[in-house]
């Protein structure tokens, strides 16, 4: 895909230990500046000066273009002048006193979009004319892990959210793990006059059941397991815990998402110890630096009608933490 980088992509073939003259790497790393520059203008006879005659391109789906010429003809078919081309990485060795290796990653940016980035080596060898560029290998982007579609339709929630009122604070980030196998949301939370609480919860989807699950450990020792289902697109969660001291706790989470920066979360059904407690109203979580329209549900306009008698239980602070994708689970739990 990214033919034209041609020698951006670079990547040492040997790295030898014995590191280059500061000298030569500047001079190399000039004429890399040099190739960039002249493709993103759309130089063609620049680009094709920065190989020798018999330089070797070799492109990622191992196709081989070799020659001068053949390479100025596979530059002036390619996107020169239309793309724009950068290093992100670069490293540069020395073989002998006349050949350098290189390895990095290019990037191809089009029309403002990256179309993505290559691992490369080249072979710089020094000439009358200064450093060229003898050889050229370009490695294939690795493919995305696929994202099993059942989880897929919980990617609104990655990213950064928060629920901030006058006497709390509720931060989480949600992300892939490894692979795309589980959402992963670690959260944090404030609340005025309490200890502050952090925590992970772990979104997957269980093959054996045919369902998503959610697993969440808080700093307190807390941990749940929750079950999610999905219904004209609300979300909801039916939860289980086991409280600090033992007690068992549940609830029912519902997230109902409004766009692309907000979503709504509420907690109903809520039990500790078999002893119900007040729901908790509709709260309307957001991106960090998004501001809610005015009349929107809010944690500071619709806090929990819970009077601090009712709240009491081994875990309070996780009962009234009303929170985001994650700390919402809350008792996350299942079953």
């Amino acid at each position: 895909m990214l033919r034209l980088l041609a020698w951006f992509i670079c990547c040492t073939v040997v790295l030898l230990p014995t590191p280059i003259a500061r000298g030569d790497e500047t001079a190399i790393r000039k004429a890399i500046d040099a190739y960039t520059s002249a493709f993103n203008r759309g130089d063609l006879e620049a680009m094709a000066s920065a190989w020798t005659e018999t330089a070797v391109w070799i492109h990622a789906d191992g196709s081989r273009t070799e020659g001068l010429s053949a390479i100025r003809a596979e530059l002036q078919s390619g996107l020169a002048g239309k793309a724009t081309l950068e290093i992100v990485a670069s490293q540069i060795r020395q073989v002998t006193p006349t050949v350098a290796a290189e390895e990095g990653i290019a990037r191809l940016t089009v029309d403002g979009k990256v179309q993505g980035e290559e691992r490369y080596e080249a072979l710089h060898v020094a000439t009358e004319s200064g450093w060229k560029l003898a050889s050229l290998r370009e490695f294939a982007a690795e493919a995305e892990p696929a994202v099993n579609p059942n989880l897929a339709r919980l990617t609104w929630l990655l990213g950064d959210w928060v629920d901030e009122s006058e006497d709390s604070r509720i931060v989480s980030r949600v992300e892939w793990t490894r692979n795309n196998a589980f959402l992963i949301n670690n959260f944090s939370a404030e609340f005025s006059g309490q200890d502050a609480l952090e925590g992970v919860q772990v979104i997957g989807w269980d093959p054996a059941q045919g369902v998503i699950r959610s697993w969440m450990f808080d700093s307190d020792g807390a941990f749940g397991e929750g079950v999610w289902s999905e219904e004209n697109g609300t979300w909801v969660v039916r939860s289980r815990m086991i409280l600090t001291e033992g007690q068992e706790a549940e609830n029912t989470l519902v997230y109902t998402p409004r766009d692309e920066n907000s979503y709504y979360w509420q907690a109903i059904g809520r039990k500790v110890s078999g002893r119900f407690l007040p729901n908790i109203k509709k709260i309307l979580v957001v991106r960090p630096g998004f501001n809610a329209t005015a009349g929107d549900a809010s944690s500071s306009q619709n806090a929990p009608t819970t009077t601090p008698a009712e709240m009491e239980s081994p875990n309070s602070s996780t009962e009234q933490a009303p929170n985001q994708a994650v700390a919402p689970s809350l008792p996350s739990g299942d079953k």
